[in-house]
């Protein structure tokens, strides 16, 4: 070759690259393709699942300051949760504090929220939008997000696999508008909802196992800390996925014939190590070690299996429709055991089509979907008993929530079938008639109806508390009321002040004041005190110790209309100065005023089974004891030695108790025939719950069988007063 030819071949080259537009890799489909049709593709796209969102949502968009999308009632109390969630996240962002404890619940004990769904990924997303528009708005537009941003993940994960762009419009739409979308946002369940992390998840993890980069490595490491912040239900069927895809990777070298090991093992393999170690240097000092210690000294995140059977799905939850489906009015198909399982019957029958047309991309998500389905069963199969056996893994209790995976492997491969039917149709006219009757069908079958909306928990009073900078606690009854203590987390979220509940998804340990005669008797002070006595420096100490300044008492509870008590009847209670502050037509607000002094919580106990019903005398409300053993309640702040003291009268002849503290022997009594105090000899007991016994060694004696009366009831003892006397 001339150097004329080398320099005319060199100038034509030179040429071609700069008459060739501008290129860039397409991320959904790994073809070069112009810049501007990419964003032009994706911009429609995302147009697209905006307008689906707000459809499917129908009609939030035009109620996205006043409501929340969630079923009001009962089926709202997870809302309030979750609303308290994201408010939580923000304020421990704001005091630069750890967010996995909060010391505004259960107050002044607090709680951990390392086994609560605290959802850190929408918190994390709700700070500038919170700022910008306050709570309400917030929630709501996580809610759309989800929806807009699970069809497009889903979108581009079916691109990935090959599929047409109608075709991967209509898996993410499959996605997206499942039924398990829809029953969790209207059981208000934010990390459920939040479906769109998990297939970005397995789009970036497939995209590291195919040519692993520092930059798919960090991609990836990022997409599965938003996943594990969701929630630890997430993180599970996340791992499940990763243990899939590296089996088929290690499947794909071996198809090889165990050539090219760098490309196909080696490097994918590194890439993966990273990816792991990035995740782990972030999640295990802040999650998943305090996780493992925390599991060590205590058991209350543990779920026995039995529980976990509760939360499963039954074998053909997946293809019975919700009350919404249109063949529900021509076929009368039994309820489901759990409703967010239905996978749809259009979906359903083109990823059976989609796995026998393209078995070979479509193969690993048929797998994903099959063992997914099997643990959703629960423990009604063997494969779920083999998960429970690690640690971490009988915190769970909710087996049906691996729907979602079963989902995301069914959207993927309806997405194929759609493309392989299409295909089949290119170049005709039907091509686009059958796309389109494609999405009216599906979206037929899927769409509900109009979302439920709840209203906000408003009340001046919670905005005045909110201007309070004291740090005291507020405190509302009654106690009966419906869903209170998840109500008063969603009123928390306004007033910012701590209180003495809380609504977590795991029973953390705390103190149990409800059963408190201080307690029972503010709720209702117009009722006769019962024989449990706590005097008058143990309630201003209590107060002390709680920091309760705030009382609201509501004029209504399960039961209907309630009386709120007057200011003079709460002070006489509680014996320390109580003023009303605040009242309308919902509720009474009381301001407690006391003096500086002792803040110990002294032991206390409260009525348990085993008793007769309570009787009020002349001198003073008494209980006989049943036929059996008499329980109640005791809570020890911490370890200590107490004693028993009782006021009673043993019936007709002097009679014998034992005393049991959790089934332990620790004290006897004699009880004579007349009413007089006595006072057990000290026992220890270790701080928490538990339960103490009063046991007649012999039989009680019917009044009616000796001449006494016709009272048929075995009487062994009468109890005026009950009280606990003890030091740490």
């Amino acid at each position: 070759m001339t150097k004329d030819q080398q320099q005319t071949i060199a100038t034509s080259q030179t040429q071609s690259r700069v008459a060739v537009p501008q290129q860039q890799t397409d991320v959904a489909t790994g073809v070069g393709v112009p810049a501007r049709r990419v964003a032009a593709l994706h911009g429609a796209v995302l147009l697209f699942y905006t307008g689906l969102a707000l459809l499917l949502t129908w009609p939030l968009a035009i109620n996205l300051g006043i409501a929340y999308p969630a079923t009001p009632g009962e089926g709202a109390q997870d809302l309030w949760q979750n609303l308290w969630n994201l408010w939580w996240v923000s304020e421990s962002w704001q005091r630069r504090i750890n967010p996995f404890f909060t010391d505004v619940l259960f107050y002044p004990q607090g709680a951990s929220l390392l086994f609560h769904p605290l959802n850190l990924t929408s918190g994390v997303l709700g700070l500038p939008l919170r700022a910008l528009f306050g709570q309400i708005i917030t929630y709501n537009l996580l809610v759309l997000l989800s929806f807009l941003l699970s069809g497009y993940v889903l979108f581009l994960l079916a691109r990935q696999c090959g599929c047409s762009v109608v075709a991967a419009l209509l898996g993410g739409l499959i996605y997206t508008a499942s039924a398990f979308h829809f029953f969790h946002l209207r059981l208000g369940h934010l990390e459920q909802i939040s479906m769109q992390w998990l297939p970005l998840y397995a789009l970036a993890l497939d995209a590291l196992l195919r040519r692993p980069t520092v930059r798919r490595v960090l991609v990836t490491a990022m997409a599965l800390l938003l996943v594990i912040f969701t929630s630890l239900y997430m993180a599970l069927y996340a791992a499940l996925l990763t243990g899939l895809w590296v089996v088929w990777r290690l499947g794909v070298w071996l198809r090889a014939q165990r050539q090219d090991t760098a490309t196909l093992l080696i490097r994918p393999a590194v890439g993966f190590a990273a990816m792991c170690g990035v995740v782990l240097a972030v999640v295990g000092s802040v999650l998943l070690f305090p996780m493992l210690g925390e599991l060590q000294q205590t058991t209350y995140a543990v779920r026995t299996i039995e529980d976990a059977a509760r939360g499963s799905s039954a074998s053909a939850d997946a293809i019975l429709p919700p009350a919404s489906h249109p063949l529900r009015a021509w076929l009368a198909f039994p309820q489901p055991y759990s409703p967010g399982a239905f996978l749809g019957f259009v979906p359903l029958l083109l990823a059976l089509y989609g796995a026998f047309r393209q078995t070979q991309v479509g193969a690993r998500w048929l797998v994903l979907a099959v063992v997914a389905w099997l643990l959703s069963l629960g423990p009604a199969l063997p494969l779920y008993h083999a998960l429970y056996e690690f640690p971490l893994l009988q915190v769970a209790r909710y087996p049906d929530r691996f729907t979602i995976l079963v989902l995301l492997g069914v959207a993927v491969l309806a997405a194929l079938g759609i493309d392989a039917l299409l295909k089949r149709w290119s170049g005709t006219t039907l091509h686009g008639v059958l796309g389109g009757l494609l999405l009216v069908v599906t979206l037929g079958e899927l769409y509900p109806g109009l979302t439920p909306l709840t209203p906000p928990i408003d009340n001046p009073l919670y905005r005045t508390l909110a201007q309070e900078q004291t740090g005291s606690s507020v405190f509302e009854l009654p106690i009966n009321r419906a869903n209170n203590t998840s109500v008063d987390m969603g009123s928390q979220t306004i007033h910012g002040q701590p209180i003495l509940y809380g609504a977590l998804a795991r029973n953390v340990p705390r103190i149990p004041f409800e059963g408190m005669p201080l307690i029972r008797e503010l709720e209702f002070p117009d009722q006769p005190r019962d024989i449990v006595v706590q005097t008058a420096e143990e309630r201003a100490a209590t107060l002390r110790f709680f920091d309760l300044h705030h009382l609201i008492y509501h004029r209504m509870n399960e039961n209907g209309p309630v009386t709120p008590p007057t200011a003079a009847e709460l002070s006489r209670v509680a014996g320390v100065p109580i003023q009303e502050i605040y009242a309308d037509d919902a509720l009474v607000a009381y301001q407690i005023d006391f003096s500086n002094g002792p803040n110990t919580l002294s032991p206390f106990m409260a009525i348990g089974e085993g008793w007769y019903n309570l009787e009020t005398t002349d001198s003073g409300p008494q209980r006989w004891l049943g036929s059996g053993a008499g329980q109640l309640s005791l809570y020890a702040p911490a370890e200590m030695t107490v004693a028993l003291r009782l006021t009673a009268l043993a019936y007709q002849q002097e009679r014998t108790f034992d005393v049991y503290v959790d089934d332990q022997l620790v004290a006897q009594v004699q009880v004579p025939p007349w009413r007089e105090t006595l006072t057990t000899p000290p026992f220890a007991l270790s701080g928490g719950r538990h339960t103490l016994r009063l046991v007649p060694v012999e039989p009680g004696t019917v009044p009616r069988d000796v001449g006494d009366g016709n009272d048929e009831r075995p009487l062994s003892m009468v109890v005026f007063e009950l009280a606990l006397e003890g030091q740490p």
